[in-house]
């Protein structure tokens, strides 16, 4: 949002400058996030708008991430049928990373990748933030999934930290954290 704001102001040559406008219309018309839960929909749209009625494109879509553990297809779907099928150029995020085993032996499922998997399905370029263990053929995620990416031409490791409370204070995320730019 920031970098459209800026050059929207770099692109006026007069002394009038209706800033609040601009932002709204940068709000309304190049934002879209998808929020885990309800709540952070909403702690969403109040960072973005500053407790201001502004038009938002956040969401909250019912159970996105059981849908693509079976079915990335029908997860696009639901991400398409919330946003009016817009065309996403890019898509940047950070998706939440597994889901919490049940009970007392359960593992914690990764669900991440099958995020990454939406994200390139959703858009031709992709700005990534996740565990990083994939990047080793390690981790619970499927190998095969692992070696699809390992092998992709066109996915790049921006940024590697295998510490990963450098990047976020007070976790531990085994193998670390990676930053990918995967285009078509």
């Amino acid at each position: 949002a920031i970098s459209l704001y800026y050059q929207k102001v770099m692109e006026n040559d007069d002394n009038h400058f209706e800033a609040d406008q601009v932002y709204q219309e940068i709000l309304a018309n190049n934002i879209y996030a998808i929020a885990k839960t309800p709540m952070a929909k909403t702690i969403t749209e109040r960072t973005l708008t500053g407790y201001r009625n502004y038009k938002t494109n956040v969401t909250y879509i019912e159970n996105l991430t059981d849908t693509l553990k079976t079915d990335i297809e029908k997860g696009k779907q639901l991400v398409e049928e919330a946003f009016k099928k817009v065309k996403f150029d890019v898509v940047i995020g950070n998706p939440p990373y597994q889901n919490e085993g049940i009970g007392d032996v359960a593992r914690d499922e990764p669900i991440y990748h099958k995020f990454m998997d939406l994200a390139y399905e959703v858009a031709d370029k992709a700005v990534l933030i996740t565990p990083a263990r994939f990047l080793f053929n390690a981790g619970q995620t499927p190998k095969v999934w692992n070696q699809k990416m390992l092998a992709d031409e066109h996915l790049k490791v921006l940024y590697y930290e295998q510490d990963s409370s450098k990047i976020f204070p007070n976790t531990d995320i085994k193998g670390g954290i990676a930053v990918t730019y995967r285009y078509e």
